[in-house]
């Protein structure tokens, strides 16, 4: 699998992700604020974790490459299209376990952080909270997250 591919739905609390940087474990995690059973998962190499409820929502994303490793560059938070949450397709959740290119860069200055996955032209942002954004390609694909304030 070369491509996490994803389907957008209507916002609920569950999936309304927020990030945090955990400065002991060295861990970014975008979590949810619901209290509930994540049963499901996808592992990408081990840098990044997704937990998903039955549905495939996503409420739950650890990136396990830590801030020493990120490359510095300046960024501006981008534009949302709108507020959505983020679910994997099946295609992407039947493997649980893949390889894919990830990528981390930060602004110290502006506080933000983007994960990057493959080379794909952005088509749209999402919002998944006041403080995370997803960054789609034009035909689904998750192309990077957002996190900013989380330092």
């Amino acid at each position: 699998m070369r491509k996490i591919h994803c389907e957008l739905v209507p916002p609920t609390a569950s999936g309304r992700l927020y990030p945090k940087y955990d400065l002991e474990a060295e861990i970014l995690s975008f979590n949810s604020e619901q209290e509930k059973e994540w049963p499901l998962g996808v592992d990408i190499d081990g840098n990044v974790i997704f937990d998903l409820d039955e549905n495939f929502r996503v409420g739950m994303i650890d990136l396990l490459i830590g801030r020493a490793r990120w490359k510095k560059q300046s960024l501006k938070w981008p534009a949302v299209l709108m507020d959505h949450d983020l679910v994997l397709k099946e295609e992407s959740v039947v493997e649980k376990s893949f390889s894919l290119p990830v990528s981390v860069c930060f602004d110290p200055h502006a506080k933000i952080v983007r994960v990057d996955f493959p080379s794909l032209e952005i088509g749209e942002h999402i919002s998944l909270s006041d403080f995370a954004i997803a960054s789609l390609s034009s035909s689904g694909e998750l192309a990077s997250l957002w996190a900013r304030d989380v330092f």
